[in-house]
């Protein structure tokens, strides 16, 4: 788990190196909303680009901050714990490799490189989301 906290933050760097590095350059409205088909709906000042990437640091920040509390082990709630905890890990690589396509895609749209997210944009965000949560959740429920 340990290279999946790593990738996490070097997804979480090189978000903030591409939107820094594209902030100059966008236009003074981008879009900051996108509804079900991907497709922009609703624009915004630029300065709205830091949006996404300052949650995801608050997440991946948030996660680094979380203690591991006393376990009782005969209870058997350990493993139910190191699930939880490998779970949330996976989610927050998750959720910060989406944010950045979110943002990549808002950047290419703004500069008329593209003209939506796509529409499996939101089913493939859902997936990934999703399956690992289950597979976790079901693995936290079997008690293994």
């Amino acid at each position: 788990m340990r290279w999946i906290q790593t990738a996490t933050w070097v997804f979480l760097i090189l978000y903030w190196i591409l939107v820094l590095y594209h902030y100059p350059n966008l236009p003074e409205q981008i879009p900051t909303h996108f509804n079900i088909m991907g497709e922009a709906d609703a624009l915004g000042s630029k300065s709205n680009i830091f949006l996404l990437p300052a949650i995801a640091t608050a997440i991946v920040l948030g996660m680094g901050s979380t203690k591991r509390s006393k376990v009782n082990e005969g209870a058997g709630q350990e493993p139910a714990y190191t699930n939880a905890m490998r779970m949330a890990i996976i989610l927050h690589c998750t959720l910060v490799f989406l944010f950045a396509g979110i943002s990549y895609q808002s950047i290419q749209i703004a500069f008329n490189k593209s003209s939506s997210l796509g529409m499996f944009f939101l089913p493939m965000s859902l997936a990934i989301i999703f399956i690992p949560m289950g597979y976790f959740m079901w693995k936290i429920f079997r008690g293994a």
